[in-house]
């Protein structure tokens, strides 16, 4: 059996979030099915069914990240039992920024990260051997 203390969260927001493999293989909950809680010695992201913690010593490092018309905090972190993509989307960023940083937590920004911008077509041109260029790149849709 797990004793949790009785400390209250620093600070609790409510808001979106992503929790999944991968952003294909992902559960996406919107406002206000998850909530983010500060704690001094861990974050607490609680799903529509489920609740996860991330102690202090496991979060690798906490991001900004921006996707169409949100802004988010993505938790890289080494827990086990615990999907690898987590990301709590914010309708005040700035306020949840502040807050972290006050609980002295790190948050990085990169929301103006070019991995982070919308992917650009891939346009291919090609020569000699158009099947071979096919096939090798899994039978993706190419253009002249």
């Amino acid at each position: 059996m797990i004793a949790q203390d009785e400390r209250s969260a620093f600070f609790v927001q409510t808001g979106g979030y992503v929790v999944g493999r991968n952003w294909w293989l992902s559960m996406h909950g919107t406002a206000p099915f998850g909530q983010l809680q500060i704690y001094d010695d861990r974050l607490v992201l609680r799903a529509l069914f489920h609740t996860y913690q991330f102690q202090r010593d496991a979060i690798q490092s906490l991001s900004l990240i921006r996707r169409a018309l949100s802004m988010g905090l993505r938790i890289e972190h080494s827990a086990t039992r615990v999907p690898h993509l987590i990301v709590f989307w914010s309708s005040d960023i700035d306020e949840l920024q502040e807050r972290l940083e006050a609980a002295d937590y790190r948050v990085g920004d990169t929301a103006s990260n070019q991995s982070m911008k919308p992917t650009q077509s891939l346009v291919l041109r090609l020569r000699k051997d158009p099947h071979f260029c096919f096939k090798w790149l899994g039978g993706l849709f190419l253009s002249r």
